[in-house]
Protein backbone atom coordinates (compact mmCIF):
# COMPACT_ATOMS: atom_id res chain seq x y z
CA UNK A 1 0.00 0.00 0.00
CA UNK A 2 3.59 2.24 0.76
CA UNK A 3 4.05 1.70 -3.03
CA UNK A 4 1.28 2.51 -4.45
CA UNK A 5 0.70 5.88 -2.58
CA UNK A 6 4.07 6.79 -3.47
CA UNK A 7 2.77 5.93 -7.07
CA UNK A 8 5.73 3.65 -7.67
CA UNK A 9 3.05 0.61 -8.99
CA UNK A 10 5.67 -1.83 -10.36
CA UNK A 11 7.01 -2.25 -6.70
CA UNK A 12 3.47 -2.41 -5.75
CA UNK A 13 2.49 -4.85 -8.01
CA UNK A 14 5.88 -6.88 -7.04
CA UNK A 15 5.00 -6.70 -3.43
CA UNK A 16 1.29 -8.00 -3.52
CA UNK A 17 3.25 -10.68 -5.96
CA UNK A 18 5.31 -11.99 -3.03
CA UNK A 19 2.79 -11.48 -0.16
CA UNK A 20 0.63 -14.19 -2.51
CA UNK A 21 3.69 -16.32 -2.56
CA UNK A 22 3.58 -16.50 0.92
CA UNK A 23 -0.34 -16.21 1.80
CA UNK A 24 -1.68 -16.95 -1.82
CA UNK A 25 -5.64 -16.36 -0.35
CA UNK A 26 -4.59 -13.06 1.09
CA UNK A 27 -7.77 -11.17 0.26
CA UNK A 28 -5.84 -7.39 0.44
CA UNK A 29 -3.57 -8.68 -1.91
CA UNK A 30 -5.74 -10.30 -4.30
CA UNK A 31 -7.83 -7.07 -3.81
CA UNK A 32 -4.70 -4.80 -4.58
CA UNK A 33 -3.77 -6.65 -7.56
CA UNK A 34 -6.92 -6.66 -9.34
CA UNK A 35 -7.03 -2.95 -8.49
CA UNK A 36 -3.92 -2.23 -9.41
CA UNK A 37 -4.07 -4.70 -12.85
CA UNK A 38 -7.82 -2.81 -13.91
CA UNK A 39 -6.38 0.58 -13.14
CA UNK A 40 -3.41 -0.21 -15.87
CA UNK A 41 -6.07 -1.66 -18.13
CA UNK A 42 -3.71 -4.89 -18.38
CA UNK A 43 -4.27 -8.39 -17.76
CA UNK A 44 -7.98 -7.56 -17.41
CA UNK A 45 -8.90 -11.22 -16.78
CA UNK A 46 -6.78 -12.04 -14.28
CA UNK A 47 -7.98 -9.30 -12.04
CA UNK A 48 -11.32 -10.54 -12.60
CA UNK A 49 -9.61 -13.77 -10.99
CA UNK A 50 -7.80 -12.02 -8.03
CA UNK A 51 -11.01 -9.76 -7.25
CA UNK A 52 -13.67 -12.75 -7.44
CA UNK A 53 -11.16 -14.60 -5.33
CA UNK A 54 -10.77 -11.19 -2.88
CA UNK A 55 -14.65 -11.24 -2.70
CA UNK A 56 -14.84 -15.07 -1.49
CA UNK A 57 -12.37 -14.42 1.42
CA UNK A 58 -13.79 -10.97 2.20
CA UNK A 59 -17.46 -10.76 1.32
CA UNK A 60 -18.46 -8.13 3.24
CA UNK A 61 -15.18 -5.71 2.71
CA UNK A 62 -16.87 -2.51 1.07
CA UNK A 63 -13.72 -2.17 -0.51
CA UNK A 64 -13.33 -5.45 -2.43
CA UNK A 65 -16.73 -4.81 -3.42
CA UNK A 66 -15.69 -1.39 -4.83
CA UNK A 67 -12.48 -3.71 -6.94
CA UNK A 68 -14.89 -6.02 -8.25
CA UNK A 69 -17.54 -3.13 -10.01
CA UNK A 70 -14.19 -1.47 -11.02
CA UNK A 71 -13.03 -4.44 -12.86
CA UNK A 72 -15.98 -5.38 -14.34
CA UNK A 73 -16.45 -1.51 -15.88
CA UNK A 74 -12.68 -1.61 -16.71
CA UNK A 75 -14.02 -5.38 -18.97
CA UNK A 76 -16.44 -3.29 -20.13
CA UNK A 77 -19.30 -5.85 -19.19
CA UNK A 78 -22.18 -5.37 -17.91
CA UNK A 79 -21.85 -9.03 -16.77
CA UNK A 80 -26.04 -9.35 -15.88
CA UNK A 81 -25.31 -12.85 -14.95
CA UNK A 82 -23.12 -11.75 -12.44
CA UNK A 83 -24.97 -12.88 -8.93
CA UNK A 84 -22.96 -9.52 -7.09
CA UNK A 85 -24.89 -7.58 -9.30
CA UNK A 86 -28.73 -8.52 -9.75
CA UNK A 87 -30.80 -7.43 -12.66
CA UNK A 88 -32.53 -4.80 -11.08
CA UNK A 89 -29.11 -2.68 -10.88
CA UNK A 90 -29.21 -2.25 -14.90
CA UNK A 91 -31.26 -0.51 -17.31
CA UNK A 92 -32.45 2.94 -17.44
CA UNK A 93 -35.22 2.90 -14.54
CA UNK A 94 -32.97 1.16 -12.27
CA UNK A 95 -32.21 3.32 -9.14
CA UNK A 96 -29.51 2.65 -6.21
CA UNK A 97 -30.30 2.85 -2.56
CA UNK A 98 -27.04 4.46 -0.70
CA UNK A 99 -28.24 4.35 3.50
CA UNK A 100 -28.25 8.06 4.20
CA UNK A 101 -28.77 9.29 8.06
CA UNK A 102 -31.73 11.02 6.54
CA UNK A 103 -34.23 10.85 3.74
CA UNK A 104 -34.72 7.25 1.94
CA UNK A 105 -31.26 7.24 -0.10
CA UNK A 106 -32.90 6.55 -3.33
CA UNK A 107 -30.82 8.13 -6.09
CA UNK A 108 -31.79 7.43 -9.75
CA UNK A 109 -30.19 6.26 -12.87
CA UNK A 110 -29.80 6.85 -15.98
Amino acid sequence: MLFEALGKKTEAHEAYNKVLGIEPENALALNNLAYLNADSGQNLDQAMTFAQRAKQKAPDNPDVADTLGYVLLSKKSERRSDPHFPPECFGSSAKLHVPFPSGDGSVEAG
